[in-house]
């Protein structure tokens, strides 16, 4: 149905909904090496973004998350940097920069999957590892403006990504599993523009420069 062809994966799986694979880039490998090279824990990390940033990083924008799948954007290296960065910036800017631009990706590829099913969705079901995080799920449900309904446990987060991509697997349903929901918030509208931004600068960036 997409004419781009764009590669979302398991799509569609049942009869109610689709499973949107979100590799939205090498956000992990990336919060690792900066977490080395800054001498923190990746979970020291997390908490500092969450307690001494603020949204949008302080303008500080990480191209680590890819907004476009497509042939044009993976014909090339994915990047890793940061633009807009000055000594103002502090560590915890650096992984709130790189956590939000996970968000941004997935609500880009969900905007083009709404697109092209000319229909959109106000809940999403939120797996995998990052839903252990509370504060990321609910900055998914901010970003995106969608409720977000995240299952906290690894073990029943996996089963539950099984499940989407196998619907004959009936002890592994979602709504069988413990699931925490998350509300976009009041700082929601302000996430407008710095999406906005970071879908302009990864275009300028990355797309533009690598032709």
């Amino acid at each position: 149905m997409d004419k781009e062809r764009r590669p979302w994966v398991s799509a569609p799986v049942t009869q109610t909904g689709w499973a949107v694979e979100m590799n939205a880039g090498y956000t992990g490998a990336a919060l690792d090496w900066l977490s080395k090279n800054i001498g923190w824990t990746v979970r020291e990390g997390l908490d500092a973004a969450w307690k001494d940033s603020n949204v949008g990083a302080h303008g500080v924008i990480a191209l680590t998350a890819c907004p476009k799948w497509d042939q044009e954007t993976w014909s090339g290296s994915l990047p890793f940097s940061f633009t807009r960065l000055n000594t103002g910036h502090n560590r915890a800017d650096l992984v709130k920069a790189i956590v939000e631009a996970h968000a941004f990706a997935i609500r880009a590829n969900l905007e083009a999957l709404d697109e092209t099913l000319s229909q959109t969705t106000e809940h999403l079901v939120l797996t995998g590892g990052w839903v252990s995080d509370s504060n990321f799920s609910q900055l998914v449900a901010d970003v995106t403006e969608r409720i977000v309904y995240s299952i906290p446990s690894f073990d029943a987060s996996l089963k539950a990504s099984t499940m989407l991509v196998n619907q004959h697997i009936p002890e592994v349903m979602p709504h069988q599993a413990s699931t925490t929901i998350f509300e976009p918030s009041a700082t929601s509208s302000k996430y407008h523009d710095f999406y906005t931004r970071y879908c302009e600068v990864y275009e300028y960036s990355i797309l533009t420069s690598a032709k």
